[in-house]
Order: C-alpha cells, then sequence, then structure tokens
C-alpha cells in the first residue's frame, strides 16, 4: 500500500518506491521482532533478559531492588536497581509473578513500600 502511494501521490519513480517501502517494511519487522519476543526468564541462577536477538544474565547477587512503577509510555514496568549503579526498567507481561519470582529466588532483595498496592493493579 505505502508502495502505491509513493508512487501515486509521490511522484516518485517505481525503484526508489520500492527501496524505500522495502526499508520501512523491515525497520517494522526488526521493531516487532523486539518488542514481541522480549521477555524475562527469574531462576536459581540468575535473571535472563531477552529482547529479540540480544540476551543478557545478570547474577541474583547483583539484583538489590525491585520498584513495580507505572509509566505513560510503557504501563506497569518493573524497576530494577544493580548493584553497580545501574538500574533497569522492565516490562514483564504479568509483573506480579515477576515480583513473586524474584522475592523467591532472591532473600536479600528489597521490594518497595507500595509494591503491595500496585501488584493489586497489575
Amino acid at each position: 500500500m505505502l508502495f502505491g502511494v509513493l508512487i501515486t501521490f509521490g511522484g516518485i519513480a517505481t525503484e526508489p518506491a520500492a527501496a524505500f517501502t522495502a526499508v520501512l517494511m523491515s525497520l517494522s519487522l526488526t521493531h516487532a521482532w523486539f518488542v514481541l519476543a522480549s521477555h524475562y526468564e527469574v531462576t536459581s541462577s540468575g535473571l535472563r533478559i531477552v529482547h529479540g536477538p540480544w540476551r543478557r544474565d545478570i547474577k541474583l547477587t547483583d539484583v538489590l531492588a525491585a520498584r513495580p512503577q507505572r509509566t505513560l509510555d510503557r504501563g506497569p514496568v518493573v524497576q530494577v536497581r544493580l548493584a553497580y549503579g545501574r538500574e533497569l526498567c522492565l516490562t514483564p507481561r504479568d509483573r506480579a509473578a515477576f515480583l513473586d519470582a524474584l522475592e523467591a529466588h532472591i532473600a536479600h532483595l528489597e521490594v518497595d513500600a507500595v509494591e503491595a498496592a500496585t501488584r493489586l493493579g497489575s
């Protein structure tokens, strides 16, 4: 559809319009892959973060705190504070289950005081 619009209304030749459409479609598919394939796994050895082709493993000893939040752009998120000063903003599909898994595997985890009320609204 974009291809036809570019040719009809944009006055663009067929070859550049096709190339532009292919680039936009590739970018859209890549973005969808990152968003739809994102998930988080909490195991006895660590926290695995998966975003499309990228994977990151974090030792559970490096996770200090978890704080449920609501943001305008991402909705319900969990802000995770790490030992080396970094904070991650994660968007698990089931925030309550994710927080429960973190608490079950990390004895030293600090959870924000508003956590109980926030979990009810997950």
